[in-house]
């Protein structure tokens, strides 16, 4: 059976994010806090979604591509993915206990757009309209537009004249998307310089906001109020065959990708001399909890219980 894959060509560079705060649900692993917190609650965080969206039957949960493909004329040659919701709740206690442990959490940031959903501590902060969370979890997307992120930061900094503060809290560089990220775990007084630039980004891009810059908002805040550290990670641009994602090379200190490498180069982003990291490469990750429905109960029985929801 051909596997179902996350990611699949070009990727823009991103911030990988996570609260760490108290949680029943998940171990506190510090290396790569971010990764492991989205690893760990993916599955739950996609069982609250679909439950939100009303694509749950009492027994299973349907991708949205499934959903839509019932209804067309070449259903029969169409592939059912979703999963077991007891499958997912139960390495946590249940679907009780998860509601009572996220619904009401300071922690849980995406709550405010999507009421209803768990696991909302973690997210994927793109330098795009790209969404991230989308992509993971094969959701389509709609055309990108010319929001960038890099840029509306850099510009924010000029129009509130931070580069003291910046120097100050951060270090030298001339690329303040960057400099903010180095130190992978945010202080208050990080977060509170993080919070003015977000909140000015805001103000000049109201009505084009992503959605996934407004839950990182949501986090900031969470944090700030709640003094608990913020975990980030950022991640290059890169590129996905189906199989491998290779990212680009990126100074090993804060990830800027310069166009051009030079063996003892001083980094346009934070002012390092030494030269780049060469780009990791990984596997692409499925979209679990999402599967082919077909090889767990078999082809007949998965489109009785997808056509049930439309």
């Amino acid at each position: 059976m051909k596997r179902s894959v996350a990611i699949h060509g070009m990727t823009p560079a991103f911030l990988r994010w996570a609260i760490w705060h108290p949680c029943e649900l998940r171990p506190l692993e510090p290396r790569r806090f971010a990764d492991q917190t989205f690893r760990v609650l993916r599955g739950v965080r996609e069982l609250s979604i679909a439950k939100a969206e009303r694509r749950c039957t009492p027994k299973y949960c349907f991708h949205p591509s499934s959903i839509e493909n019932a209804d067309s004329a070449d259903f029969e040659d169409g592939v059912v993915l979703g999963f077991r919701r007891a499958e997912v709740a139960a390495a946590f206690g249940g679907e009780d206990r998860l509601e009572s442990s996220c619904h009401g959490c300071a922690a849980n940031a995406l709550s405010e757009q999507i009421p209803g959903a768990s696991a909302g501590c973690f997210g994927f902060l793109s330098t795009t309209e790209f969404d991230l969370q989308k992509l993971l979890s094969g959701y389509s997307q709609a055309a990108l537009s010319k929001f960038d992120l890099v840029s509306a930061i850099q510009n924010a900094a000029s129009n509130l004249n931070l580069e003291t503060e910046l120097e100050s809290v951060l270090g030298s560089g001339r690329m303040v998307w960057n400099r903010l990220w180095k130190n992978k775990i945010l202080t208050a007084k990080q977060l509170k310089l993080v919070a003015k630039l977000f909140d000015r980004v805001a103000a000049d891009f109201t009505d084009v906001l992503p959605r996934h810059v407004q839950v990182f908002r949501a986090a900031v805040k969470a944090c700030l109020a709640n003094q608990y550290p913020l975990h980030v990670e950022l991640v290059p641009s890169g590129f996905s065959d189906g199989q491998t994602w290779s990212l680009n090379a990126s100074c090993p200190d804060c990830g800027f990708e310069p166009t051009k490498i030079k063996k003892l180069q001083k980094c346009i982003g934070c002012g390092r001399i030494g030269g780049t990291s060469e780009g990791p490469k990984f596997r692409v990750l499925g979209i679990r909890p999402y599967s082919h429905l077909a090889g767990i109960i078999g082809e007949k029985q998965a489109r009785k219980e997808v056509s049930r929801l439309t």
